[in-house]
């Protein structure tokens, strides 16, 4: 579904993507965990068409797309739910996903009409009943759990094969954590290819069909979700004193 090879980006003359390298299958969960600043949400701008790769090669589907414009990769069925949402804050719920679902419009010369959106529309309450509940209220005064529910919805309008989160558990209660995850599950049980930016490693690798740990611009470990857990360096540096303490039992230390 998409490869990238030795991928170098970065802003200016500040490089933050030191020749990375990933691949992902259909139907795959494959998340990228890693620390702050480590260059997670550039990579997955560059393979949005966000930011224009300096170096390396990027492939959805067979075709090559390095340095493509962000429209045309979603025109191709990859679509990106960014970090911090970014919706439209003074419209409604509805008008949000009805923007969504500009792109496929255009890829269908216009002849795309108001049933099929309406199906799509559905499609994205059906996945969050919530979004139904609230369809008429204004987009900023939804709580943050809301909002992501409406900006991965919002992205779903596009029809995407392959969908790129950017870290969709951030500033969440964790009953409202499980939900997304649930939801990412959801997706991928419809046919959907899933590639996810998240710092919840613990969550996120309990669902994962694969991961890669990320680090000062490179991706230096993969693996499926269950030997990252069971990594004694994932535990220690991502998973928290609970796993930290196993690991170091585990060396008898």
């Amino acid at each position: 579904m998409l490869k990238a090879r030795s991928l170098e980006a970065g802003y200016g003359d500040l490089k933050v993507l030191k020749g990375a390298s990933l691949h992902v299958f259909p139907g795959e969960i494959v998340t990228i965990i890693g620390a702050n600043g480590a260059g997670k949400s550039t990579l997955l701008n560059s393979l949005a068409g966000l930011v224009k790769p300096s170096a390396g090669s990027v492939t959805l589907k067979g075709e090559e797309i390095t340095g493509a414009r962000p429209e045309r990769i979603l025109a191709r069925g990859c679509s990106l739910v960014p970090e911090g949402r970014k919706l439209f804050a003074p419209m409604t719920v509805r008008e949000n996903l009805e923007l969504g679902g500009y792109a496929i419009r255009r890829r269908f010369g216009g002849r795309r009409g108001r049933k099929e959106s309406e199906a799509d529309i559905e499609s994205a309450f059906d996945l969050f009943p919530r979004l139904k509940e609230r369809q008429h209220q204004l987009a900023g005064t939804l709580s943050g759990g809301e909002q992501q529910m409406l900006a991965i919805g919002r992205s779903l309008m596009s029809r995407p094969e392959l969908i790129m989160l950017d870290e969709p558990s951030m500033g969440l209660a964790p009953l409202v954590i499980r939900d997304i995850f649930a939801a990412i599950v959801s997706l991928s049980a419809r046919g959907k290819t899933i590639l996810v930016v998240e710092q919840n490693a613990k969550a996120i690798l309990k669902i994962a069909s694969r991961g890669y740990v990320m680090e000062t611009g490179n991706l230096v470990l993969e693996g499926t979700g269950a030997e990252l857990l069971a990594n004694r360096d994932v535990q220690r540096a991502y998973l928290g004193k609970e796993y930290a303490s196993i690991a170091d039992e585990r060396e008898g230390t």
